[in-house]
């Protein structure tokens, strides 16, 4: 049986990673589709802060998938759809299982902290507020790109709030929103200035 939380998500793609030469964003689709759209905002986000994030254009790419994906959330979409050149899209399965290594640390300390508090936080209309405040975010990050870990921030924020979609939590989400907030700061003030 499947591990629920964080921890299953990575057991998940861990299982991609040992499967497959390279996995793909139709992979990984198939492989966490059944989790909810939570997992789809929080996969892309939290790739984008990990080691991954420093091959460029990662990080856009990852906010990409996460605008598509929010947008969609926003629209009130059940099934989430990815146009097929995002889909066929694919990373070297090496380092997709570095990646997921360097997660689980956190992961384990995210699931034991956070689940199933506050939920209407996390119900149908506060998926919509999050879900544009993560387009929000994700727009900001290819101009961030260009300031060495930079990106990393609005990632961080949108991978809390895929973070409380996923676990149910309301706490974490005013969390992630207080966090978003710092996040559209920095990045303007780090932008004009």
């Amino acid at each position: 049986m499947a591990q629920d939380g964080i921890g299953g998500i990575l057991d998940d793609l861990d299982d991609l990673a040992g499967s497959e030469d390279t996995v793909s964003v139709a992979d990984v689709m198939d492989k966490l589709g059944h989790r909810g759209s939570g997992v789809f905002l929080f996969v892309p986000a939290i790739l984008g802060v990990s080691p991954l994030s420093a091959i460029p254009t990662l990080p856009t790419f990852f906010a990409l998938i996460v605008l598509i994906v929010a947008v969609q959330i926003a629209l009130g979409r059940d099934r989430v759809w990815m146009p097929r050149i995002i889909k066929s899209r694919a990373v070297d399965d090496d380092r997709l299982h570095s990646a997921v290594e360097w997660m689980r640390g956190p992961a384990r300390r995210l699931d034991r902290w956070f689940g199933n508090r506050l939920e209407i936080l996390t119900g149908p209309a506060a998926n919509r507020v999050a879900a544009i405040l993560c387009a929000v975010l994700a727009c900001i990050v290819p101009p961030l790109e260009f300031v060495p870990l930079a990106a990393a921030l609005p990632h961080g924020a949108i991978a809390a709030i895929g973070l409380a979609l996923v676990l149910r939590d309301g706490i974490l989400m005013l969390l992630a929103f207080a966090v978003s907030a710092g996040a559209l700061y920095t990045a303007f003030a780090s932008i004009v200035f």
